[in-house]
């Protein structure tokens, strides 16, 4: 789904629903309950992600600002958590990527996803990727690239302990 013709008005918690992994790769600002698509036009809110069953799904968000400057979840993350999500894999501040390729967080994201399609699980799928990304990192020599790597090495996983309690899979 795309931001427009897809908006905030539009998705609906059943669109969420029925996948194993979802990757995001939308606008953020701190603090905010939405994610916005093209033109800062609200593509997801909080409130249509908490209303969605996400029991057991893995999500990668390459959102800027989708973990605090403390590292702790934002607004969407904790929907998304609160959602059932199993794991959330995001960045804090401004997450680099670029319209003419893949760099930094996306490649973070694509590796991430073929990791836990192999089964790998979330934590070990996730490590890998960073020492891919790291090996990119040791041959990059464009300056924005390397940027893009090095601020998607600072992505991290979160999980919601709490849903655990709740019965959700974690």
């Amino acid at each position: 789904m795309t931001c427009p013709p897809m908006t905030g008005e539009t998705v609906t918690a059943g669109d969420l629903e029925g996948y194993d992994v979802l990757v995001f790769k939308l606008h953020g600002l701190p603090g905010q309950p939405y994610w916005y698509g093209d033109n800062w036009q609200t593509a997801l809110t909080a409130e249509t992600v908490r209303e969605a069953n996400l029991d057991g799904v893995m999500v990668f968000a390459a959102n800027c600002h989708a973990i605090t400057p403390r590292g702790k979840a934002g607004e969407m993350v904790q929907a998304l958590l609160d959602a059932g999500a199993r794991a959330v894999v995001a960045g804090a501040g401004q997450n680099l990527a670029s319209n003419w390729g893949m760099v930094g967080a996306d490649l973070l994201g694509r590796w991430w996803v073929g990791g836990v399609g192999m089964g790998l699980g979330v934590e070990r799928a996730f490590e890998l990727a960073k020492m891919r990304l790291r090996v990119e990192l040791g041959v990059v020599r464009d300056g924005k690239r390397r940027q893009a790597a090095e601020d998607a090495l600072k992505f991290r996983v979160c999980k919601n302990d709490s849903a655990n309690e709740q019965g959700r899979r974690v």
